[in-house]
This record gives C-alpha cells, structure tokens and sequence, in this order.
C-alpha cells in the first residue's frame, strides 16, 4: 500500500452508488500507482455505470482547473469499459495528452467502436494529433496517419454526428481538399452541418472564410451567431471588430453570446477593445462576468504583445 492511496476506503466509495465520490479522494487517480490502478481493476466491473460516468467527470473538471494533473493511466484503462459513455468520458481525460501512441487508439475507437458518440468523441481528439502535426510537434508519420484515417473515414457512410467531428477535426490543416469540404458543409448542409463549417473556419486560421463569419454574426439564429463570433476571434477579424463592439454597446440578451463576444474581442484587439472591456467590469452585475472580462483583459494584453514582436 502505497502513502498516497488509501485503497479500501477509495475502494469502498467507488462502490456507494448514491453518494458524492469524496473529494479527497480524486488525486490518487492522477499519476496513479500500478498498485492502486490494480486495486481498481479488481472491483471495477462491479462499480455502477453512473458511478464511473460521475468519477470521470469529477476528474475532468479538476482537470480543466490544475492541467499538472495527469489521469493518462486510470483513463487508458477506462476505455475498455463495457458502456459506450463511460469510454466516451475517458476519451475526453485524455485530450491533454500528446502521447503519440494514443492516435492509433482513437483511430482503433473511430474505426471500430460500435458506439456513435464513442467514435465521434475520438474523432474530436484525433483534431489535436491534427493540430499537433501542423505545429510539427509530432512526427510527420503520425500526423499524416491521422489525417488519412480521417480523411478516409469521412468519405465512408457514417452518422452525420461522427463526419462532423472529423470535419471539425481535419479543418487545422490547411489543404485545398479540406477547405473544399468547410465550404461543401456551410453551403449545402442542414443546420448541424454549417455549424461544423463555421466552427471549422475558425480552426482553419484561413481568412478567406471572412464574408460567411461575418455575415453569420448577423444571423437570427443564436446558434449560428454564437459560432460566427467564436469564428471571428480565432480568425483574428479586425473587420468583425466595430460589429462586435456595437453588440456589447447595444447589450447582448443571450449569456453565452455576451461571454463569447467578450472573448473575440480579446483576440482580435485593436482600438476601443481595451476601454469597452475596462468599462464592462466597472459595471459587471457578478462575479462569472468580473472572471471573464478580467480573463479578456489578460488575454488582450498577451495579444496586444505578441502583435507588437511580430512588428520585429
């Protein structure tokens, strides 16, 4: 028995199905020991499904707040799970990784799994080896592996949900074919479909998207707009700039819309962003909005640096 664990009382919460899973419990699984991820093997199969599903989740917001954590070893093993969503879960534990290794596992599951939302969530983590190709951190092999099974796979006849995770997650890399898919998406595509197209355009970082997401910051629907903005940011759009901030000024009935123009904002900077933000939390109405306009206002200021290096 190891100082950091205390098996037969982590053992005993794992089987409480009606209880909270206690808090100071939650870290033996990062960095897990091989003789506490034994201990767990062994009552596994008779913890709950519910259990399992809410473990997971406590330990993905723990991750969200302390990205030290590590759960790489306890979520391994939880994607040979028998339910479909307690992998689904386990999938989304490992989005932090860059191990190399974990591309052909979520191929395998994109591939293989007889779950849809399984298959879909890996195709949405195989975006990262994606993305980690084009920044060249990972080898050429396993980027290009990737982008061919996905590539692959979405030519194949899939639910739409799972096509347009692979949308969403080949969009990183710029080539023609993909840029032709984003487009194909957002102009023949139900409403699920040009949702994927805009948040894709986003990820592109390719301006020439710039008439659709601005034109869809206008939409009536909330949801295209709410992607649209989102869009805007990743792009950097200084021409979405003055249509942002008028927004802000007439006062954005819709939360998630407000939090999200705030944030674009930030990335695109540029004049009146800093003072507009500024006077938003002299006068913010709670604390959720004082954390989101101070975490605007940081990341503007990172911004507005790296703006002026690039100058040099």
């Amino acid at each position: 028995m190891t100082e950091k664990s205390r098996p037969l009382n982590l053992i005993d919460s794992l089987l409480v199905p009606n209880e909270p899973f206690p808090p100071e419990y939650l870290h033996i699984f990062s960095d897990i020991t091989e003789a506490d991820l034994a201990e767990i093997k062994k009552v596994w199969p008779r913890v709950p499904v519910l259990r399992k599903i809410n473990l997971l989740q406590d330990l993905e917001g723990m991750l969200e707040s302390d990205t030290l954590l590590c759960y790489d070893d306890f979520a391994r093993f939880a994607l040979g799970d028998e339910d479909p969503e307690v992998r689904s879960h386990a999938i989304k534990l490992l989005w932090e990784s860059n191990d190399p290794k974990l591309a052909r596992i979520f191929g395998e599951l994109l591939s293989g799994d007889p779950s849809e939302d399984v298959r879909a969530e890996a195709a949405a983590a195989l975006g990262n080896f994606v993305l980690l190709g084009e920044l060249e951190e990972v080898s050429a092999r396993v980027f290009e592996r990737t982008l061919e099974l996905l590539l692959q796979q979405y030519q194949s006849d899939l639910a739409d949900k799972i096509r347009q995770e692979i949308l969403r997650a080949v969009s990183y890399c710029g080539r023609e074919e993909i840029a032709a898919m984003i487009k194909d998406a957002f102009a023949n595509g139900s409403k699920t479909w040009k949702l994927a197209a805009l948040e894709s355009m986003g990820r592109s970082a390719d301006v020439r998207w710039k008439n659709q997401v601005l034109e869809s910051i206008h939409s009536e629907d909330a949801d295209f707009q709410y992607e649209a903005i989102r869009a805007a940011g990743e792009l950097e759009l200084k021409a979405a700039r003055p249509v942002l901030l008028k927004m802000l000024a007439e006062e954005v009935g819709n939360t998630d819309i407000y939090y999200q123009t705030i944030w674009a904002l930030s990335k695109i900077g540029g004049e009146s962003v800093k003072e507009t933000l500024q006077d938003l939390l002299e006068h913010a109405d709670n604390d959720e909005e004082v954390e989101v306009l101070e975490m605007a206002l940081d990341n503007l200021d990172f911004s507005d640096e790296n703006a002026s290096l690039d100058i040099f």
